[in-house]
C-alpha cells in the first residue's frame, strides 16, 4: 500500500502532537516539516523516531518542494488562511488547526480553491471519541422527540499564579483572532452541531464576552486583550436553541455541563475525556421522569489529540470527506463572527 507523503507546518505543542500521531500511522509517512526553529523540528522528529524527513525553515518552500501530498497546519490562527490557500492551490490535501481562519470570509476563500481535495478542521476532535457515535445514534432514534435546546457550560477555575505564562498569541486578537471562543468554543459548537448532523440552521445570536479579572491580569502576557469568558444564545430554525458558555481563569469552580433537551426526554453527557464516563437518558413517563444509562466507559485525552490526523489520512485514502469539512468550519466561523458582533453592538444580530 502506497503511503501518503505528509508534511507538518509548525512543531510547537500541537504540531508535536500531530507528528506523534502521524509517526504511528501506517497509512502515511512524514517526509517534511516546516519550522522557524530547525533545532526544535529535529528534536521532535528524533523523539518520535521519524527518519528521512527534510526540515524547512519556510512553509512555502516545503509546499513547493514536491515532497508532500498532504499537510497539517499547526500554526496560530492568523497564518492559517494564507498557507491553506497556498497548499490547496498546489493540489495538496490540507488539515487545519481550529479555528481554520480569522473570519468567515477567509474560510470562503479556502473553499473556493479546494476543488476535489480533502480539507478539514481539527475542531472535530471530540466527535471522534467513541461515545459521540452513541449519542448521535440515540438522537437519530427520535427518543427525545423534537429537539428544543442544546446546552454546553464549561468553566476552568482561575489557577494560582503560573510559573510559566500561556503563549503570547493565545489571547491576542491580532494573532489568534479571539480568545476562549476561538480556542475552545469551536470545539463546543462543532460537537453540538455535529449531534444534529449539521442540520441546525442559525437565525440570530445574542452574546456577551468578558475579559480576565483585573485581580489576575498579571498572569497573562502583555497584549492579552481577548475574551476569557463568553455566553451566547443562538436561535435556530424549527424552534431550536443552542446555548453555550465557556470561560477560563474563572471566579468559579470547574464546571462541565452538557445537556440535550427534547420534548419527551433529555441526555446529560460530558464532551471531554474522563474516567468512568456516563451518559444518561431522562425520559417523561406516566410515573414521572425515569433515568437510564445510555453509555459508560473510559476515554483518554490522547485519543482526542491523535484522531484528527488519523481521520484526515483515512479520508484521503478512502476518497471521502473528513469529519469536519470546510463547509462545517464555515458555519462555526459564522457563528463565532456573530458572537463577537453581538458583543460589540450589545444587541441581537442576524445571519
Amino acid at each position: 500500500m502506497k503511503k501518503i507523503n505528509l508534511g507538518v507546518v509548525g512543531c510547537g505543542v500541537i504540531g508535536r502532537t500531530h507528528i506523534r500521531s502521524a509517526a504511528g500511522n501506517n497509512q502515511c509517512q512524514i517526509t517534511a516539516v516546516a519550522e522557524l526553529n530547525p533545532a526544535l523540528a529535529e528534536s521532535v522528529l528524533h523523539e518520535f523516531g521519524v527518519t528521512g524527513a527534510k526540515v524547512f525553515d519556510s512553509a512555502l518552500e516545503m509546499l513547493d518542494s514536491g515532497m508532500v501530498e498532504a499537510v497539517v497546519l499547526a500554526i496560530p490562527t492568523a497564518g492559517r488562511r494564507g498557507f491553506a490557500f497556498e497548499a490547496m492551490k498546489r493540489g495538496i490535501h490540507t488539515l487545519i488547526e481550529k479555528p481554520v481562519a480569522m473570519s468567515a470570509g477567509e474560510v470562503e476563500e479556502m473553499i473556493s480553491v479546494r476543488g476535489n481535495l480533502v480539507a478539514g478542521c481539527c475542531s472535530s476532535r471530540f466527535r471522534l471519541l467513541p461515545s459521540f457515535r452513541t449519542v448521535y445514534d440515540f438522537l437519530q432514534s427520535g427518543k427525545l422527540g423534537k429537539l428544543r435546546t442544546l446546552h454546553s457550560r464549561n468553566f476552568v477555575s482561575a489557577p494560582a499564579s503560573p510559573e510559566t505564562p500561556p503563549p503570547f498569541w493565545r489571547l491576542n486578537k491580532k494573532v489568534n483572532g479571539g480568545g476562549i471562543l476561538f480556542n475552545w468554543g469551536c470545539y463546543d459548537m462543532d460537537y453540538l452541531l455535529g449531534l444534529t448532523g449539521w442540520q441546525a440552521k442559525p437565525i440570530s445570536v445574542s452574546a456577551i464576552c468578558w475579559g480576565v479579572s483585573p485581580k489576575i491580569s498579571s498572569y497573562l502576557p502583555e497584549g492579552s486583550e481577548a475574551e476569557t469568558h463568553y455566553f451566547a444564545f443562538v436561535r435556530c430554525e424549527d424552534e431550536l436553541a443552542l446555548i453555550t458558555e465557556r470561560g477560563e481563569y474563572m471566579a468559579a469552580q470547574n464546571t462541565s455541563g452538557w445537556q440535550i433537551i427534547g420534548e419527551n426526554g433529555s441526555l446529560t453527557l460530558t464532551m471531554g475525556t474522563i474516567a468512568d464516563k456516563k451518559i444518561w437518558f431522562d425520559e417523561i413517563t406516566p410515573n414521572g421522569i425515569e433515568r437510564s444509562l445510555v453509555w459508560e466507559g473510559d476515554e483518554d485525552a490522547q485519543t482526542i489529540l491523535d484522531r484528527p490526523v488519523e481521520d484526515f489520512i483515512s479520508a484521503i485514502c478512502e476518497n471521502r470527506a473528513p469529519m469536519t469539512t470546510l463547509e462545517n468550519a464555515l458555519l462555526l466561523q459564522r457563528i463565532a463572527d456573530k458572537i463577537y458582533e453581538s458583543d460589540e453592538l450589545h444587541s441581537e444580530v442576524y445571519f
